[in-house]
């Protein structure tokens, strides 16, 4: 059956992250109980400028798992999501440690001027409008308040990814795997995204300081990217491979 003619393509997005959240955890690099990494994103956080007692919203918080790390810094977190099943499964693994709300990361709904940071991960090449957004959340934050963007240029390859693509691929078919998720409907999507060829960190500096935000800082993501290899299976690990060298980690201040 063929979609509404008023079907958008943030319906399609919501369609498929709520089939997502099933597994969302399960995805190399998302989800992790491993006291280690928590520990070293939190030292991530902290070394770009996050400081126990900030209070911190997180759009797109999902199922929970970047929260975690954000409490570890210390943060006070205001989780918000537009998709009841990641919502259900954040809630479910935080209780009453973070608040969590429907509410879509284009239109936060906040009180002007109230957090102190916004931190986001692997949530910025999913935007449909990015310029809105980061206007939206320029508002929300305090004057010299942080921006945290941890994200990624999914699409580049590197001749690494290429060939960890290639390999992975030959394990599945020959292991029969069942994916995490349905590939096509992400390629779609993707496709018809602002950031759909490739979220660049260049890019992406540039429109958040039409926005009103600082230059950015960069930090490094190695360290958890190593312990993330130690600590996966061989499948997980050129799943992990696929993006190792291309995701970011950045921080600017609203001016």
């Amino acid at each position: 059956m063929s979609a509404p003619a008023n079907w958008s393509l943030r319906e399609d997005i919501r369609a498929y992250w709520e089939q997502r959240a099933q597994t969302f955890d399960l995805s190399p690099g998302h989800g992790t109980d491993d006291p280690v990494e928590i520990a070293l994103w939190a030292d991530l956080l902290r070394d770009l400028g996050l400081v126990p007692g900030m209070r911190v919203l997180e759009p797109a918080c999902g199922t929970g798992a970047f929260t975690t790390a954000l409490l570890a810094a210390g943060a006070e977190v205001e989780g918000i999501d537009f998709t009841h099943a990641m919502l259900a499964r954040a809630q479910a693994r935080h209780g009453t440690r973070a608040r969590f709300r429907l509410a879509a990361a284009e239109t936060p709904m906040v009180v002007p001027g109230y957090f102190d940071a916004i931190a986001t991960r692997h949530l910025v090449w999913t935007l449909t409008a990015p310029a809105t957004t980061f206007a939206a959340w320029a508002k929300a934050l305090r004057p010299g308040g942080l921006l945290i963007i941890i994200d990624g240029d999914w699409r580049r390859q590197t001749a690494l990814s290429r060939l960890a693509t290639k390999l992975g691929q030959g394990w599945d078919r020959r292991a029969a795997r069942v994916p995490l998720w349905d590939d096509a409907a992400n390629t779609a999507i993707m496709d018809r995204l602002p950031f759909g060829d490739g979220l660049r960190a260049e890019k992406l500096a540039g429109l958040l300081q039409e926005a009103g935000f600082s230059a950015p800082r960069f930090a490094a993501l190695g360290p958890i990217r190593w312990r993330q290899l130690r600590q996966a299976g061989w499948r997980d690990r050129l799943a992990l491979l696929q993006t190792a060298a291309l995701p970011f980690a950045m921080v600017v201040r609203r001016l």
